[in-house]
């Protein structure tokens, strides 16, 4: 699957342009020539990624997940299978999609298990079903540069993350770290080896080295007055793993200038999903909300970016029904368990997903009406349509909802009430025994006489 989703990243970047600042998208992702081997693996990957499509329209994706995949594709310039695979890719591949864009109450994912704590190691493992940069494609630069990427020549069609290709990967990394300190780099130049070796240390997991060496080429950078898009996207995604990270702060500073500030990076849906797709999992744990995905939408809104507002609105919103699915599920798999459904912990957290189930279906309603207020032909205009009677459908699934929630209470006050009963009957069968004070008074009688008819006989003596 890693290999398919890379090729269709490489099929979104169509435009050779001249290289631009260092520390950009451009710089990285533009061929070097006009016959370069991104030609070659789009030959090579062709096959697959028509097979990708067979698969999703074979069964695994719905008709409506496959139709809003072609018209993600579609509006990125592609056709045919091309397009659906591309589309699907970016919409996060996930099987529960399908659920999400086609409405129903049944229960498809069981949320007994669902993880409340944040596993940066779970997150690390599901990150390599995610997608990701691709390898850079623009092989011109500092003869440093230019050796580095004859090394990751050697990758190949499988997985990114097969024990080859990782192989192959850190022992770029190994290059760049033994032939920095001998190579007389111009400061530009040292701001794009910094972005490099940031973005082969994010292909190999070690999030934790990507931003650090992503904040180097942003000093850099800073200091140069160059642009510095790719390492601040390299900085937002690899903040995303940290425990207590700010995503709003993150968003604001780091994601949202990668996208403003190279207004014409074609890379944009696919920064937009890359980024989502690892949101949408923090929401797992509780660090993110619905509010992270309305500053998303803020950001597509702009102006400049508006070339790509459909796709990207489309890629949001279908990350606001996904996770509608999901809360919904929460409620509707727990409260078939007997054992949960006595638990008070347990309804507290179906109330919480309640409440995000309200606050997410805000989000989409904003959404699905901004569409209706953009100058769209006649299939965008079905394909919102489509977004807004999905939307009514979970609006109208509120009532069920809170339905399942008043009778989980019900439940529970009426188990405690019985038991409050039943310990009252309890009670009056075996009535506590009363307490003798006459008892104790002569008791205490007793010692007194005697201390008082010892003390004479003591004188005696």
């Amino acid at each position: 699957m890693n290999i398919i989703k890379l090729g269709i990243l490489l099929l979104i970047i169509t435009n050779s342009v001249s290289a631009g600042e260092t520390g950009t998208f451009e710089n990285f992702y533009v061929e070097s020539n006009d016959y370069g081997w991104l030609s070659i693996i789009l030959i090579s990957i062709s096959t697959v990624i028509a097979g990708i499509a067979i698969f999703f329209s074979g069964g695994t994706a719905s008709p409506i997940a496959v139709s809003i995949g072609t018209y993600i594709g579609t509006l990125l310039g592609y056709s045919g299978a091309i397009a659906t695979s591309t589309g699907l890719a970016l919409l996060g591949g996930a099987a529960i999609i399908t659920g999400a864009l086609t409405f129903g109450t049944g229960i498809v994912v069981d949320y007994k298990m669902a993880q409340n704590t944040y596993d940066q190691e779970q997150f690390l493992k599901h990150s390599k079903e995610m997608l990701i940069l691709p390898i850079p494609i623009n092989k011109d630069g500092s003869k440093l540069y230019e050796g580095t990427l004859e090394i990751l020549e050697q990758i190949d069609n499988k997985s990114l993350y097969s024990s080859n290709n990782q192989q192959v990967i850190h022992e770029a990394i190994y290059y760049i770290d033994q032939k920095i300190w001998s190579s007389f780099l111009s400061d530009e130049e040292n701001i794009r080896i910094n972005t490099l070796q940031a973005l082969l240390y994010m292909l190999v997991n070690d999030y934790t080295k990507a931003k650090k060496l992503a904040n180097y080429a942003i000093k850099q950078a800073r200091r140069a007055m160059v642009k510095r898009t790719l390492p601040a996207f390299i900085y937002a995604i690899s903040s995303l793993y940290e425990s207590d990270v700010d995503i709003q702060k993150v968003t604001s500073n780091y994601f949202s200038y990668a996208i403003l500030a190279e207004p014409d990076n074609k890379l944009i849906p696919l920064i937009f999903a890359v980024y989502m797709d690892r949101i949408m999992y923090r929401f797992n744990d509780g660090l993110a909300n619905e509010s992270h995905l309305r500053q998303l939408t803020d950001i597509a809104y702009v102006t400049s970016i508006k070339e790509h507002i459909f796709a990207n609105l489309t890629l949001i919103i279908v990350r606001y029904f996904t996770r509608l699915k999901l809360e919904q599920q929460v409620i509707s798999s727990l409260s078939k368990d007997m054992a949960v459904k006595d638990n008070p912990k347990i309804l507290a957290n179906i109330k919480k997903s309640f409440a995000a189930y309200n606050e997410l279906l805000n989000g989409t309603f904003q959404i699905s009406q901004s569409f209706l207020s953009l100058d769209m032909n006649q299939e965008e205009k079905q394909k919102a349509e489509e977004f807004l009677h999905l939307y009514n459908q979970y609006k109208n699934d509120k009532n069920r909802l809170e339905n399942i929630i008043e009778e989980i209470e019900d439940y529970q006050i009426y188990n405690m009430q019985t038991s409050i009963n039943h310990s009252q009957i309890i009670g009056q069968f075996q009535p506590e025994k009363q307490i003798n004070y006459g008892l104790f008074v002569f008791i205490g009688i007793f010692i007194v006489l005697f201390c008082i008819i010892r003390t004479p006989l003591k004188k005696q003596h």
